[in-house]
C-alpha cells in the first residue's frame, strides 16, 4: 500500500487498476477485525474490505498494521446522513459559519486523510442524490472534474429512479463525462432491493456492458449479476443495511425482522429467514449442514434471534460470498461462471421442492437472472450489445 500525507497529493496508484474484477465485501461496523482476517484467510486474492462506522480512521490504521496486503477502502459515514444538493453534492455535516477557527477541509484533503490513515483507494462519496434532481447530479460531476488524480472512486449515492427513463439517460450523460474516472453506483430504496425495482435491472445491465469503469457498491447478488454483464467490479453487503444507499433520515425496514437471521444460500442464490426454513422446507426434512468455516457443517437453519446467532450468521454470509467470488475466478470470470450458476440456482430450486414437497420456485430476481438478452441497453437503456471488460474475472489484479 503507498502510503500518503495529509497535503491532497495523490498516491502512486491506479484505482481502476486496483479494483478491476474484484468484488468487495461491504461488512458490519462492529467487527472489522473479525471481516478482514476471514478476507485475509481467504482463498481468493479477488476481495478487499469496504470499511465503514464514525471509527473508520482507527479501524483503516488498526488493519493496515495487521493486513498489509488487504485490499482496504472506505464507507464515508456522512454519505448516508446528507442528501446532496446543487450547491453541496458532497456534503460533510459541517457548516462553516459555526466555524470560529479553521475551515471544513476541502475534497482533496478529506481524500488524503483516507489514504493517509491506509486506504488503497480514496472513496469520494456524494450525499443521497433524489430522483430526477440533475442539478445535483451536475454538480458533482463538474466537481469530480477538477480532481485531476487517479487514486479515487468516485461513488454515486442515488435513488432507484435513476436506472429507468429520463433519470437513466441523463446519468449515462453524466457518467460519460467522468469517464476517465472509476464510479461505484450505490442505489437506495427505502422499501426493498432497489435492483428488484421494475427496469431497474435493465439500467444496471446497460451501463454495466458500456465502456465505462463503473462497479456497483453495496449490492446483494445483484452487483455480481452486473459483472457477469461486463461491471468492473462490485462489493457486496454481509448484512441487509450495506446492501443499499442509506437514505438520509429514512429508517431502513428488514422485512420479517422477527424469522429470525437473513441466511445467504449460495446454491440457491438467495438469502432465506432462518425460521421460515424451519416452518417451510425443514419440518420433515432433516436441514443440511453447511460446510463453510464458520458453520464446520452445522445446520443451515440454526440461526435464532440471539445477538451471537446474528454475528455467526453474518459470518457465514461472508464466507458465502467469498466462495462464489473463488468460484468465479476459477471459472475463468463473472461472464462465464454466472448464467451457469443462475441455471443451477433454478433447477436447485426444483429439486429441493421435490425433496420437501411444496411449492418452491426461485425468487422472482433470480429468474430475472436468467434472462440474458442479446442486447441490454443503449442511450436510452434498451439494445446496446454487451461486451467483456479487462480484468472482469482474471488475470488476477495485482497491487501496489
Amino acid at each position: 500500500m503507498t502510503t500518503n500525507q495529509l497535503t491532497g497529493t495523490p498516491a502512486k496508484v491506479d484505482a481502476k487498476q486496483v479494483l478491476a474484477g474484484r468484488v468487495l465485501l461491504a461488512a458490519p461496523a462492529d467487527d472489522p477485525d473479525g471481516y478482514a482476517h476471514l478476507i485475509a484467510t481467504s482463498p481468493t486474492p479477488m476481495s478487499g474490505l469496504v470499511v465503514g462506522g464514525a471509527n473508520w480512521r482507527e479501524h483503516l490504521r488498526r488493519l493496515r498494521r495487521a493486513h498489509p496486503d488487504l485490499l482496504l477502502t472506505v464507507d464515508p459515514p456522512e454519505c448516508g446522513l446528507y442528501f446532496a444538493t446543487a450547491a453541496d453534492p458532497f456534503p460533510t455535516g459541517i457548516d462553516p459559519d459555526e466555524l470560529a477557527l479553521m475551515a471544513p477541509p476541502t475534497l482533496k484533503q478529506r481524500l488524503a486523510e483516507q489514504l493517509h490513515n491506509g486506504a488503497d483507494v480514496a472513496v469520494l462519496g456524494t450525499g443521497y442524490i433524489q430522483a430526477a434532481d440533475a442539478p445535483a447530479l451536475k454538480a458533482a460531476v463538474t466537481e469530480v472534474l477538477t480532481l485531476e488524480r487517479n487514486d479515487v472512486l468516485v461513488v454515486l449515492n442515488l435513488a432507484y429512479q435513476w436506472l429507468t427513463g429520463r433519470d437513466l439517460r441523463q446519468l449515462q450523460a453524466g457518467l460519460d463525462l467522468i469517464k476517465g474516472y472509476p464510479v461505484a453506483i450505490c442505489l437506495g430504496d427505502g422499501d426493498g432491493d432497489p435492483m428488484g425495482r421494475p427496469g431497474v435491472l435493465d439500467g444496471v445491465r446497460a451501463i454495466a456492458a458500456s465502456e465505462r469503469w463503473v462497479m456497483f457498491h453495496k449490492t446483494d447478488l445483484g452487483g455480481l449479476d452486473a459483472m457477469s454483464h461486463g461491471a468492473n467490479a462490485a462489493s457486496i453487503g454481509v448484512i441487509a443495511s450495506k446492501r443499499r444507499a442509506a437514505i438520509p433520515g429514512a429508517i431502513m425496514r428488514a422485512p420479517r425482522k422477527g424469522r429470525g437471521q437473513n441466511v445467504l444460500r449460495p446454491e440457491l442464490l438467495r438469502y432465506m429467514r432462518s425460521f421460515d426454513m424451519q416452518d417451510k422446507l425443514y419440518q420433515r426434512l432433516k436441514a443440511p449442514g453447511c460446510p463453510c468455516p464458520e458453520c464446520l457443517e452445522a445446520a443451515i437453519d440454526r440461526f435464532d434471534n440471539t445477538k451471537e446467532a446474528k454475528a455467526s450468521c453474518s459470518r457465514h454470509n461472508a464466507y458465502g460470498i467469498l466462495g462464489l467470488i473463488d468460484d468465479a475466478d476459477v471459472a475463468g470470470g463473472w461472464a462465464t461462471y454466472w448464467p451457469a450458476k443462475v441455471s443451477a440456482a433454478v433447477v436447485e430450486h426444483q429439486t429441493l421442492a421435490g425433496k420437501v414437497g411444496i411449492k418452491f420456485p426461485a425468487p422472482r430476481g433470480v429468474r430475472a437472472w436468467l434472462d440474458r438478452p442479446t442486447n441490454t441497453g443503449t442511450s436510452t437503456g434498451t439494445d446496446v450489445p454487451p461486451r467483456s471488460k479487462q480484468n472482469n474475472g482474471r488475470p488476477r489484479p495485482t497491487r501496489s
